[in-house]
């Protein structure tokens, strides 16, 4: 054989037992133009292949050996080599009857295409042959069993695969846990090595093996992100990125949010088996997005319909009585293949950690795709989910939870509200669409909408007082019927084109969104509570009339530029967008309204050098702005917030390794933060400030299809550096200076029919403080969190995960002496789940 680059010995002994270079008759290479979508380093390559084409030549068998990023998933053998030919531009031949039944573990990462076609024909028995023209013949090998009796061989046609860049990889499935590409950063399919940002991927894979329950727990083990502040409260995914709030996106678009606060008890939720990957990305985003907090935002990224048929149905039981059951189909829903489907669903009913609080849902989220044509992509998806929970979460005192009380430790379990009273019950429903349509090589066209609908039944009895004998919780009865209504709407145009020897990838939009939230709230008195003794059944008492009747409006329209040029290996992205805003506050007890109408003006700029040897290393400038939904004392609206952020930062992606390590330097400024007016305390003024700066270290690895691996480290110092408050000086609370986590999933092999694995984690949360003036702290803590699994053939998988494995007590977070919450203790679930 011939080996035209150099490797590793494992995958140098794969590339000799499963690739075996032989003469064989010239096959023309047929080439179509290189898709926009792919980075334009691969547009390069990919156009000298079709110019080839153009030319009636082939194209020269040196010009496929470089190492380049490939993503295959996991599937039938035969879409895996349509991929693989899609992503190369090289010429695949094969017998479509000798692959028909076998399935690939699939590849993702920088290799050559050699190496990268002997992982993925790994273990069917087949061969791959190279040819002169650079393209491949798989057949079987010499060793491969009969499939038939012996007989005159029947000629069979050959299927020739030469198609166009997959348009999906920003978005499609991830083998391992290492993403090669995303969009979330520039809103184009763009390489994470090229892209001048901060941006972590959590895939399907690393989900699936951690036993995610939560979106907050697909974070636990990105860097930088704080995703357990608030512990068990499982009303909604609470997590801040780099000391600030962070967004929530949801396939591209803003997930509605009450009063610009990500994290809310009438938050809109997404399951996290409805998607494919969860994608976090660091630092100011308004030059894409809008309005938006400070330190980033996570998008949430579905499932997709998809053309090669699966189906799962899963059964999990664990800890707190939780019985779930899931389903998720999806293929082609007719003949030709033009149009798709997917059926995914849930229901679960589950106890919880606190005492006579459940956690129920359903969810049913049907979606399907009509793609006419290589060029025209139409996917239109329902989402419908109810939870209810029977109470709302249970927080208390420092004293006894955080310090020592004379009484002792307050129960993990107590309900500090009432269940003869509390209860929550949440209806959300989405609908939504997501166009594509390319007109030529260079120049494409989305589109994408959803509206999202919530309501909410949610009645709570909450502490507000702990009195002088260290037991006596004070409390009052809560009661409120919100409805939010939000639509949103992106469209946008992609233009790829040159000037001289530059290469532009431009993306310029309109998008536009509005929400409607109508808040009913009534606060009344409720009985206190001895924390260590307590009584229930005794009802609180709310008045016959709303405290609170607010109409609230909010309406976002943003026009928005970007350019990605490259020139040789150095990226340089440039983007601005001016974005205009309007939002009327209707307050129906007072019959006051107040408007505010601020336009903010945002931009970006960042650098990058893509090495030879993998190294990338970047700067980054960015802008973002948040209205401050408020008034002063005179009743004049407050001006946005507005937060700049500076981030010099390496990427290394070694060649021929399915690995990416990440360094990120950051210091983010927030100006025009409220704080008390020296001249009148009643009144507000936007002179405050918070700084935050630190580092993050972020490795991910999937080294052959045995281990996968994700680690991180954040070092992070926020204070409010500007404030005519208590808070000057301090920290924010709920803000671990640092964080720390590994994990690790490994293989064992087989034993007979089932390959056996095991995951293991560790996760460090450093000190945080337990209020605004820092008058007491809340202890770091160390958690270990473990995974057994069993795969049965291809068809079964058992699975065992367990979090925080040693049943550490200890607190997530606070944000006063009275309101303190709970970590949520060793949960063990055990799950069986059926794949054809």
């Amino acid at each position: 054989m011939s080996s035209h680059v150099s490797h590793t010995p494992v995958r140098a002994a794969r590339v000799r037992t499963l690739v075996r270079a032989e003469t064989a008759a010239t096959r023309r290479a047929v080439t179509l133009a290189a898709s926009a979508l792919f980075t334009l380093t691969a547009l390069t390559a990919l156009s000298a292949h079709a110019q080839s084409a153009a030319s009636g030549s082939a194209a020269p068998a040196s010009a496929s050996r470089a190492a380049q990023s490939l993503h295959i998933p996991a599937g039938s053998l035969q879409q895996g080599l349509v991929a693989f030919a899609q992503q190369t531009g090289l010429m695949i031949s094969y017998d479509a009857a000798q692959i028909a039944d076998k399935r690939t573990a699939g590849v993702s990462g920088t290799y050559t295409p050699s190496l990268a076609l002997a992982i993925l024909i790994e273990g069917t028995g087949l061969q791959a042959s190279g040819q002169p023209n650079g393209g491949y013949i798989v057949a079987p090998g010499p060793n491969a069993a009969s499939g038939g009796a012996a007989g005159a061989a029947v000629a069979l046609p050959q299927t020739n695969v030469n198609a166009r860049a997959e348009r999906d990889v920003a978005r499609g499935p991830v083998v391992g846990y290492v993403a090669q590409r995303s969009d979330t950063a520039t809103k184009s399919d763009t390489s994470i090595m090229q892209t001048s940002q901060s941006i972590s991927v959590i895939p399907r894979d690393q989900m699936n093996d951690q036993g995610v329950q939560t979106v907050t727990d697909a974070l636990k083990y990105a860097a930088g992100v704080n995703a357990d502040p608030y512990g068990s409260d499982t009303r909604a995914d609470w997590f801040y990125i780099r000391g600030f709030n962070a967004d929530v996106y949801w396939d591209g678009l803003r997930v509605p949010q009450i009063a610009n606060r990500p994290g809310s008890y009438a938050a809109i939720r997404v399951d996290p088996y409805t998607l494919e990957r969860v994608e976090v990305l660091r630092g100011p985003s308004s030059i894409l997005y809008g309005a938006g907090d400070l330190g980033g935002l996570v998008n949430l990224v579905s499932k997709a319909p998809s053309a090669e048929p699966y189906r799962e149905i899963g059964i999990d039981y664990g800890t707190f009585d939780r019985r779930q059951l899931r389903v998720d189909m999806t293929g082609p829903a007719n003949e030709d293949g033009t149009l798709l489907y997917r059926i995914t669903g849930l229901g679960r009913a589950s106890n919880s950690q606190t005492d006579n609080v459940s956690d129920d849902r359903i969810m049913l989220q049907p979606s399907i795709t009509w793609r006419p044509n290589a060029q025209t992509s139409f996917t239109w998806f329902v989402n419908y989910m109810q939870d209810n929970m029977g109470s709302s979460v249970s927080y208390g005192p420092a004293l006894g939870m955080v310090n020592p009380s004379r009484w002792g430790r307050i129960d993990r379990d107590l309900l500090t509200g009432d269940p003869a009273f509390d209860r929550y019950r949440k209806t959300q429903v989405a609908t939504g669409y997501r166009f594509e349509h390319r007109l030529n090589d260079a120049l494409q066209f989305r589109s994408t909408a959803r509206f999202t609908h919530m309501d909410l039944d949610y009645e709570s009895i909450y502490g507000t007082a702990l009195l002088a004998d260290q037991r006596t919780l004070q409390r009052t009865a809560y009661q409120a019927e919100p409805i939010l209504n939000g639509w949103q709407l992106d469209n946008n145009v992609q233009y790829d084109t040159k000037t001289g020897p530059i290469a532009h990838k431009v993306v310029g939009g309109v998008d536009f969104q509005t929400q409607r939230f109508l808040n009913r709230v009534w606060t009344g008195t409720a009985p206190s509570l001895d924390l260590y003794a307590p009584v229930y059944g005794v009802k609180g008492v709310l008045p016959a009339n709303p405290t609170t009747s607010t109409d609230q409006t909010q309406t976002q329209l943003g026009l928005y530029l970007q350019d990605q040029m490259r020139w040789d290996r150095w990226y340089l992205t440039l983007g601005g967008r001016e974005d205009f805003t309007w939002s009327t506050t209707d307050n129906n007890i007072n019959n006051t309204s107040v408007k505010q109408t601020p336009n903010k003006f945002t931009w970006r700029a960042g650098l990058l050098y893509e090495s030879a040897i993998g190294l990338s290393p970047y700067f980054s400038y960015s802008t973002s702005f948040l209205p401050t939904l408020s008034t002063n004392l005179a009743g004049a609206p407050l001006q946005p917030t507005t937060g700049q952020q500076y981030e010099i930062g390496l990427k290394y992606q070694p060649v021929n390794t399915n690995a990416i390590f990440t360094a990120s330097l950051f210091n983010l400024t927030q100006q025009n933060v409220s704080t008390a007016d020296p001249a009148n305390t009643r009144n507000t003024i936007q002179t405050g400030e918070v700084r935050s700066r630190g580092v993050e270290l972020e490795a991910r690895m999937s080294v052959t299809s045995k281990f996968n691996m994700v680690a991180s480290y954040t070092y992070q110092d926020v204070e409010v550096t500007r404030s005519n408050n208590t808070d000057l000086g301090k920290r924010p609370y709920g803000v671990p200076r640092n964080m720390a986590s590994f994990w690790a999933d490994y293989n064992f092999g087989n034993v007979g029919d089932v390959k056996l694995g095991a995951g293991a984690g560790v996760r460090y949360l450093g000190q945080t403080a337990g209020d605004s003036v820092n008058s007491f702290s809340v202890p770091s803590v160390t958690l270990v969190d473990a995974a057994l699994h069993a795969d049965i053939g291809w068809r079964w998988r058992l699975q065992l995960n367990a979090t925080n494995l040693f049943d550490r007590t200890y607190v997530a977070g606070c944000n006063t002496t009275v309101q303190c919450y709970y970590g949520t203790g060793r949960t063990v679930i055990g799950s069986v789940t059926a794949r054809w």
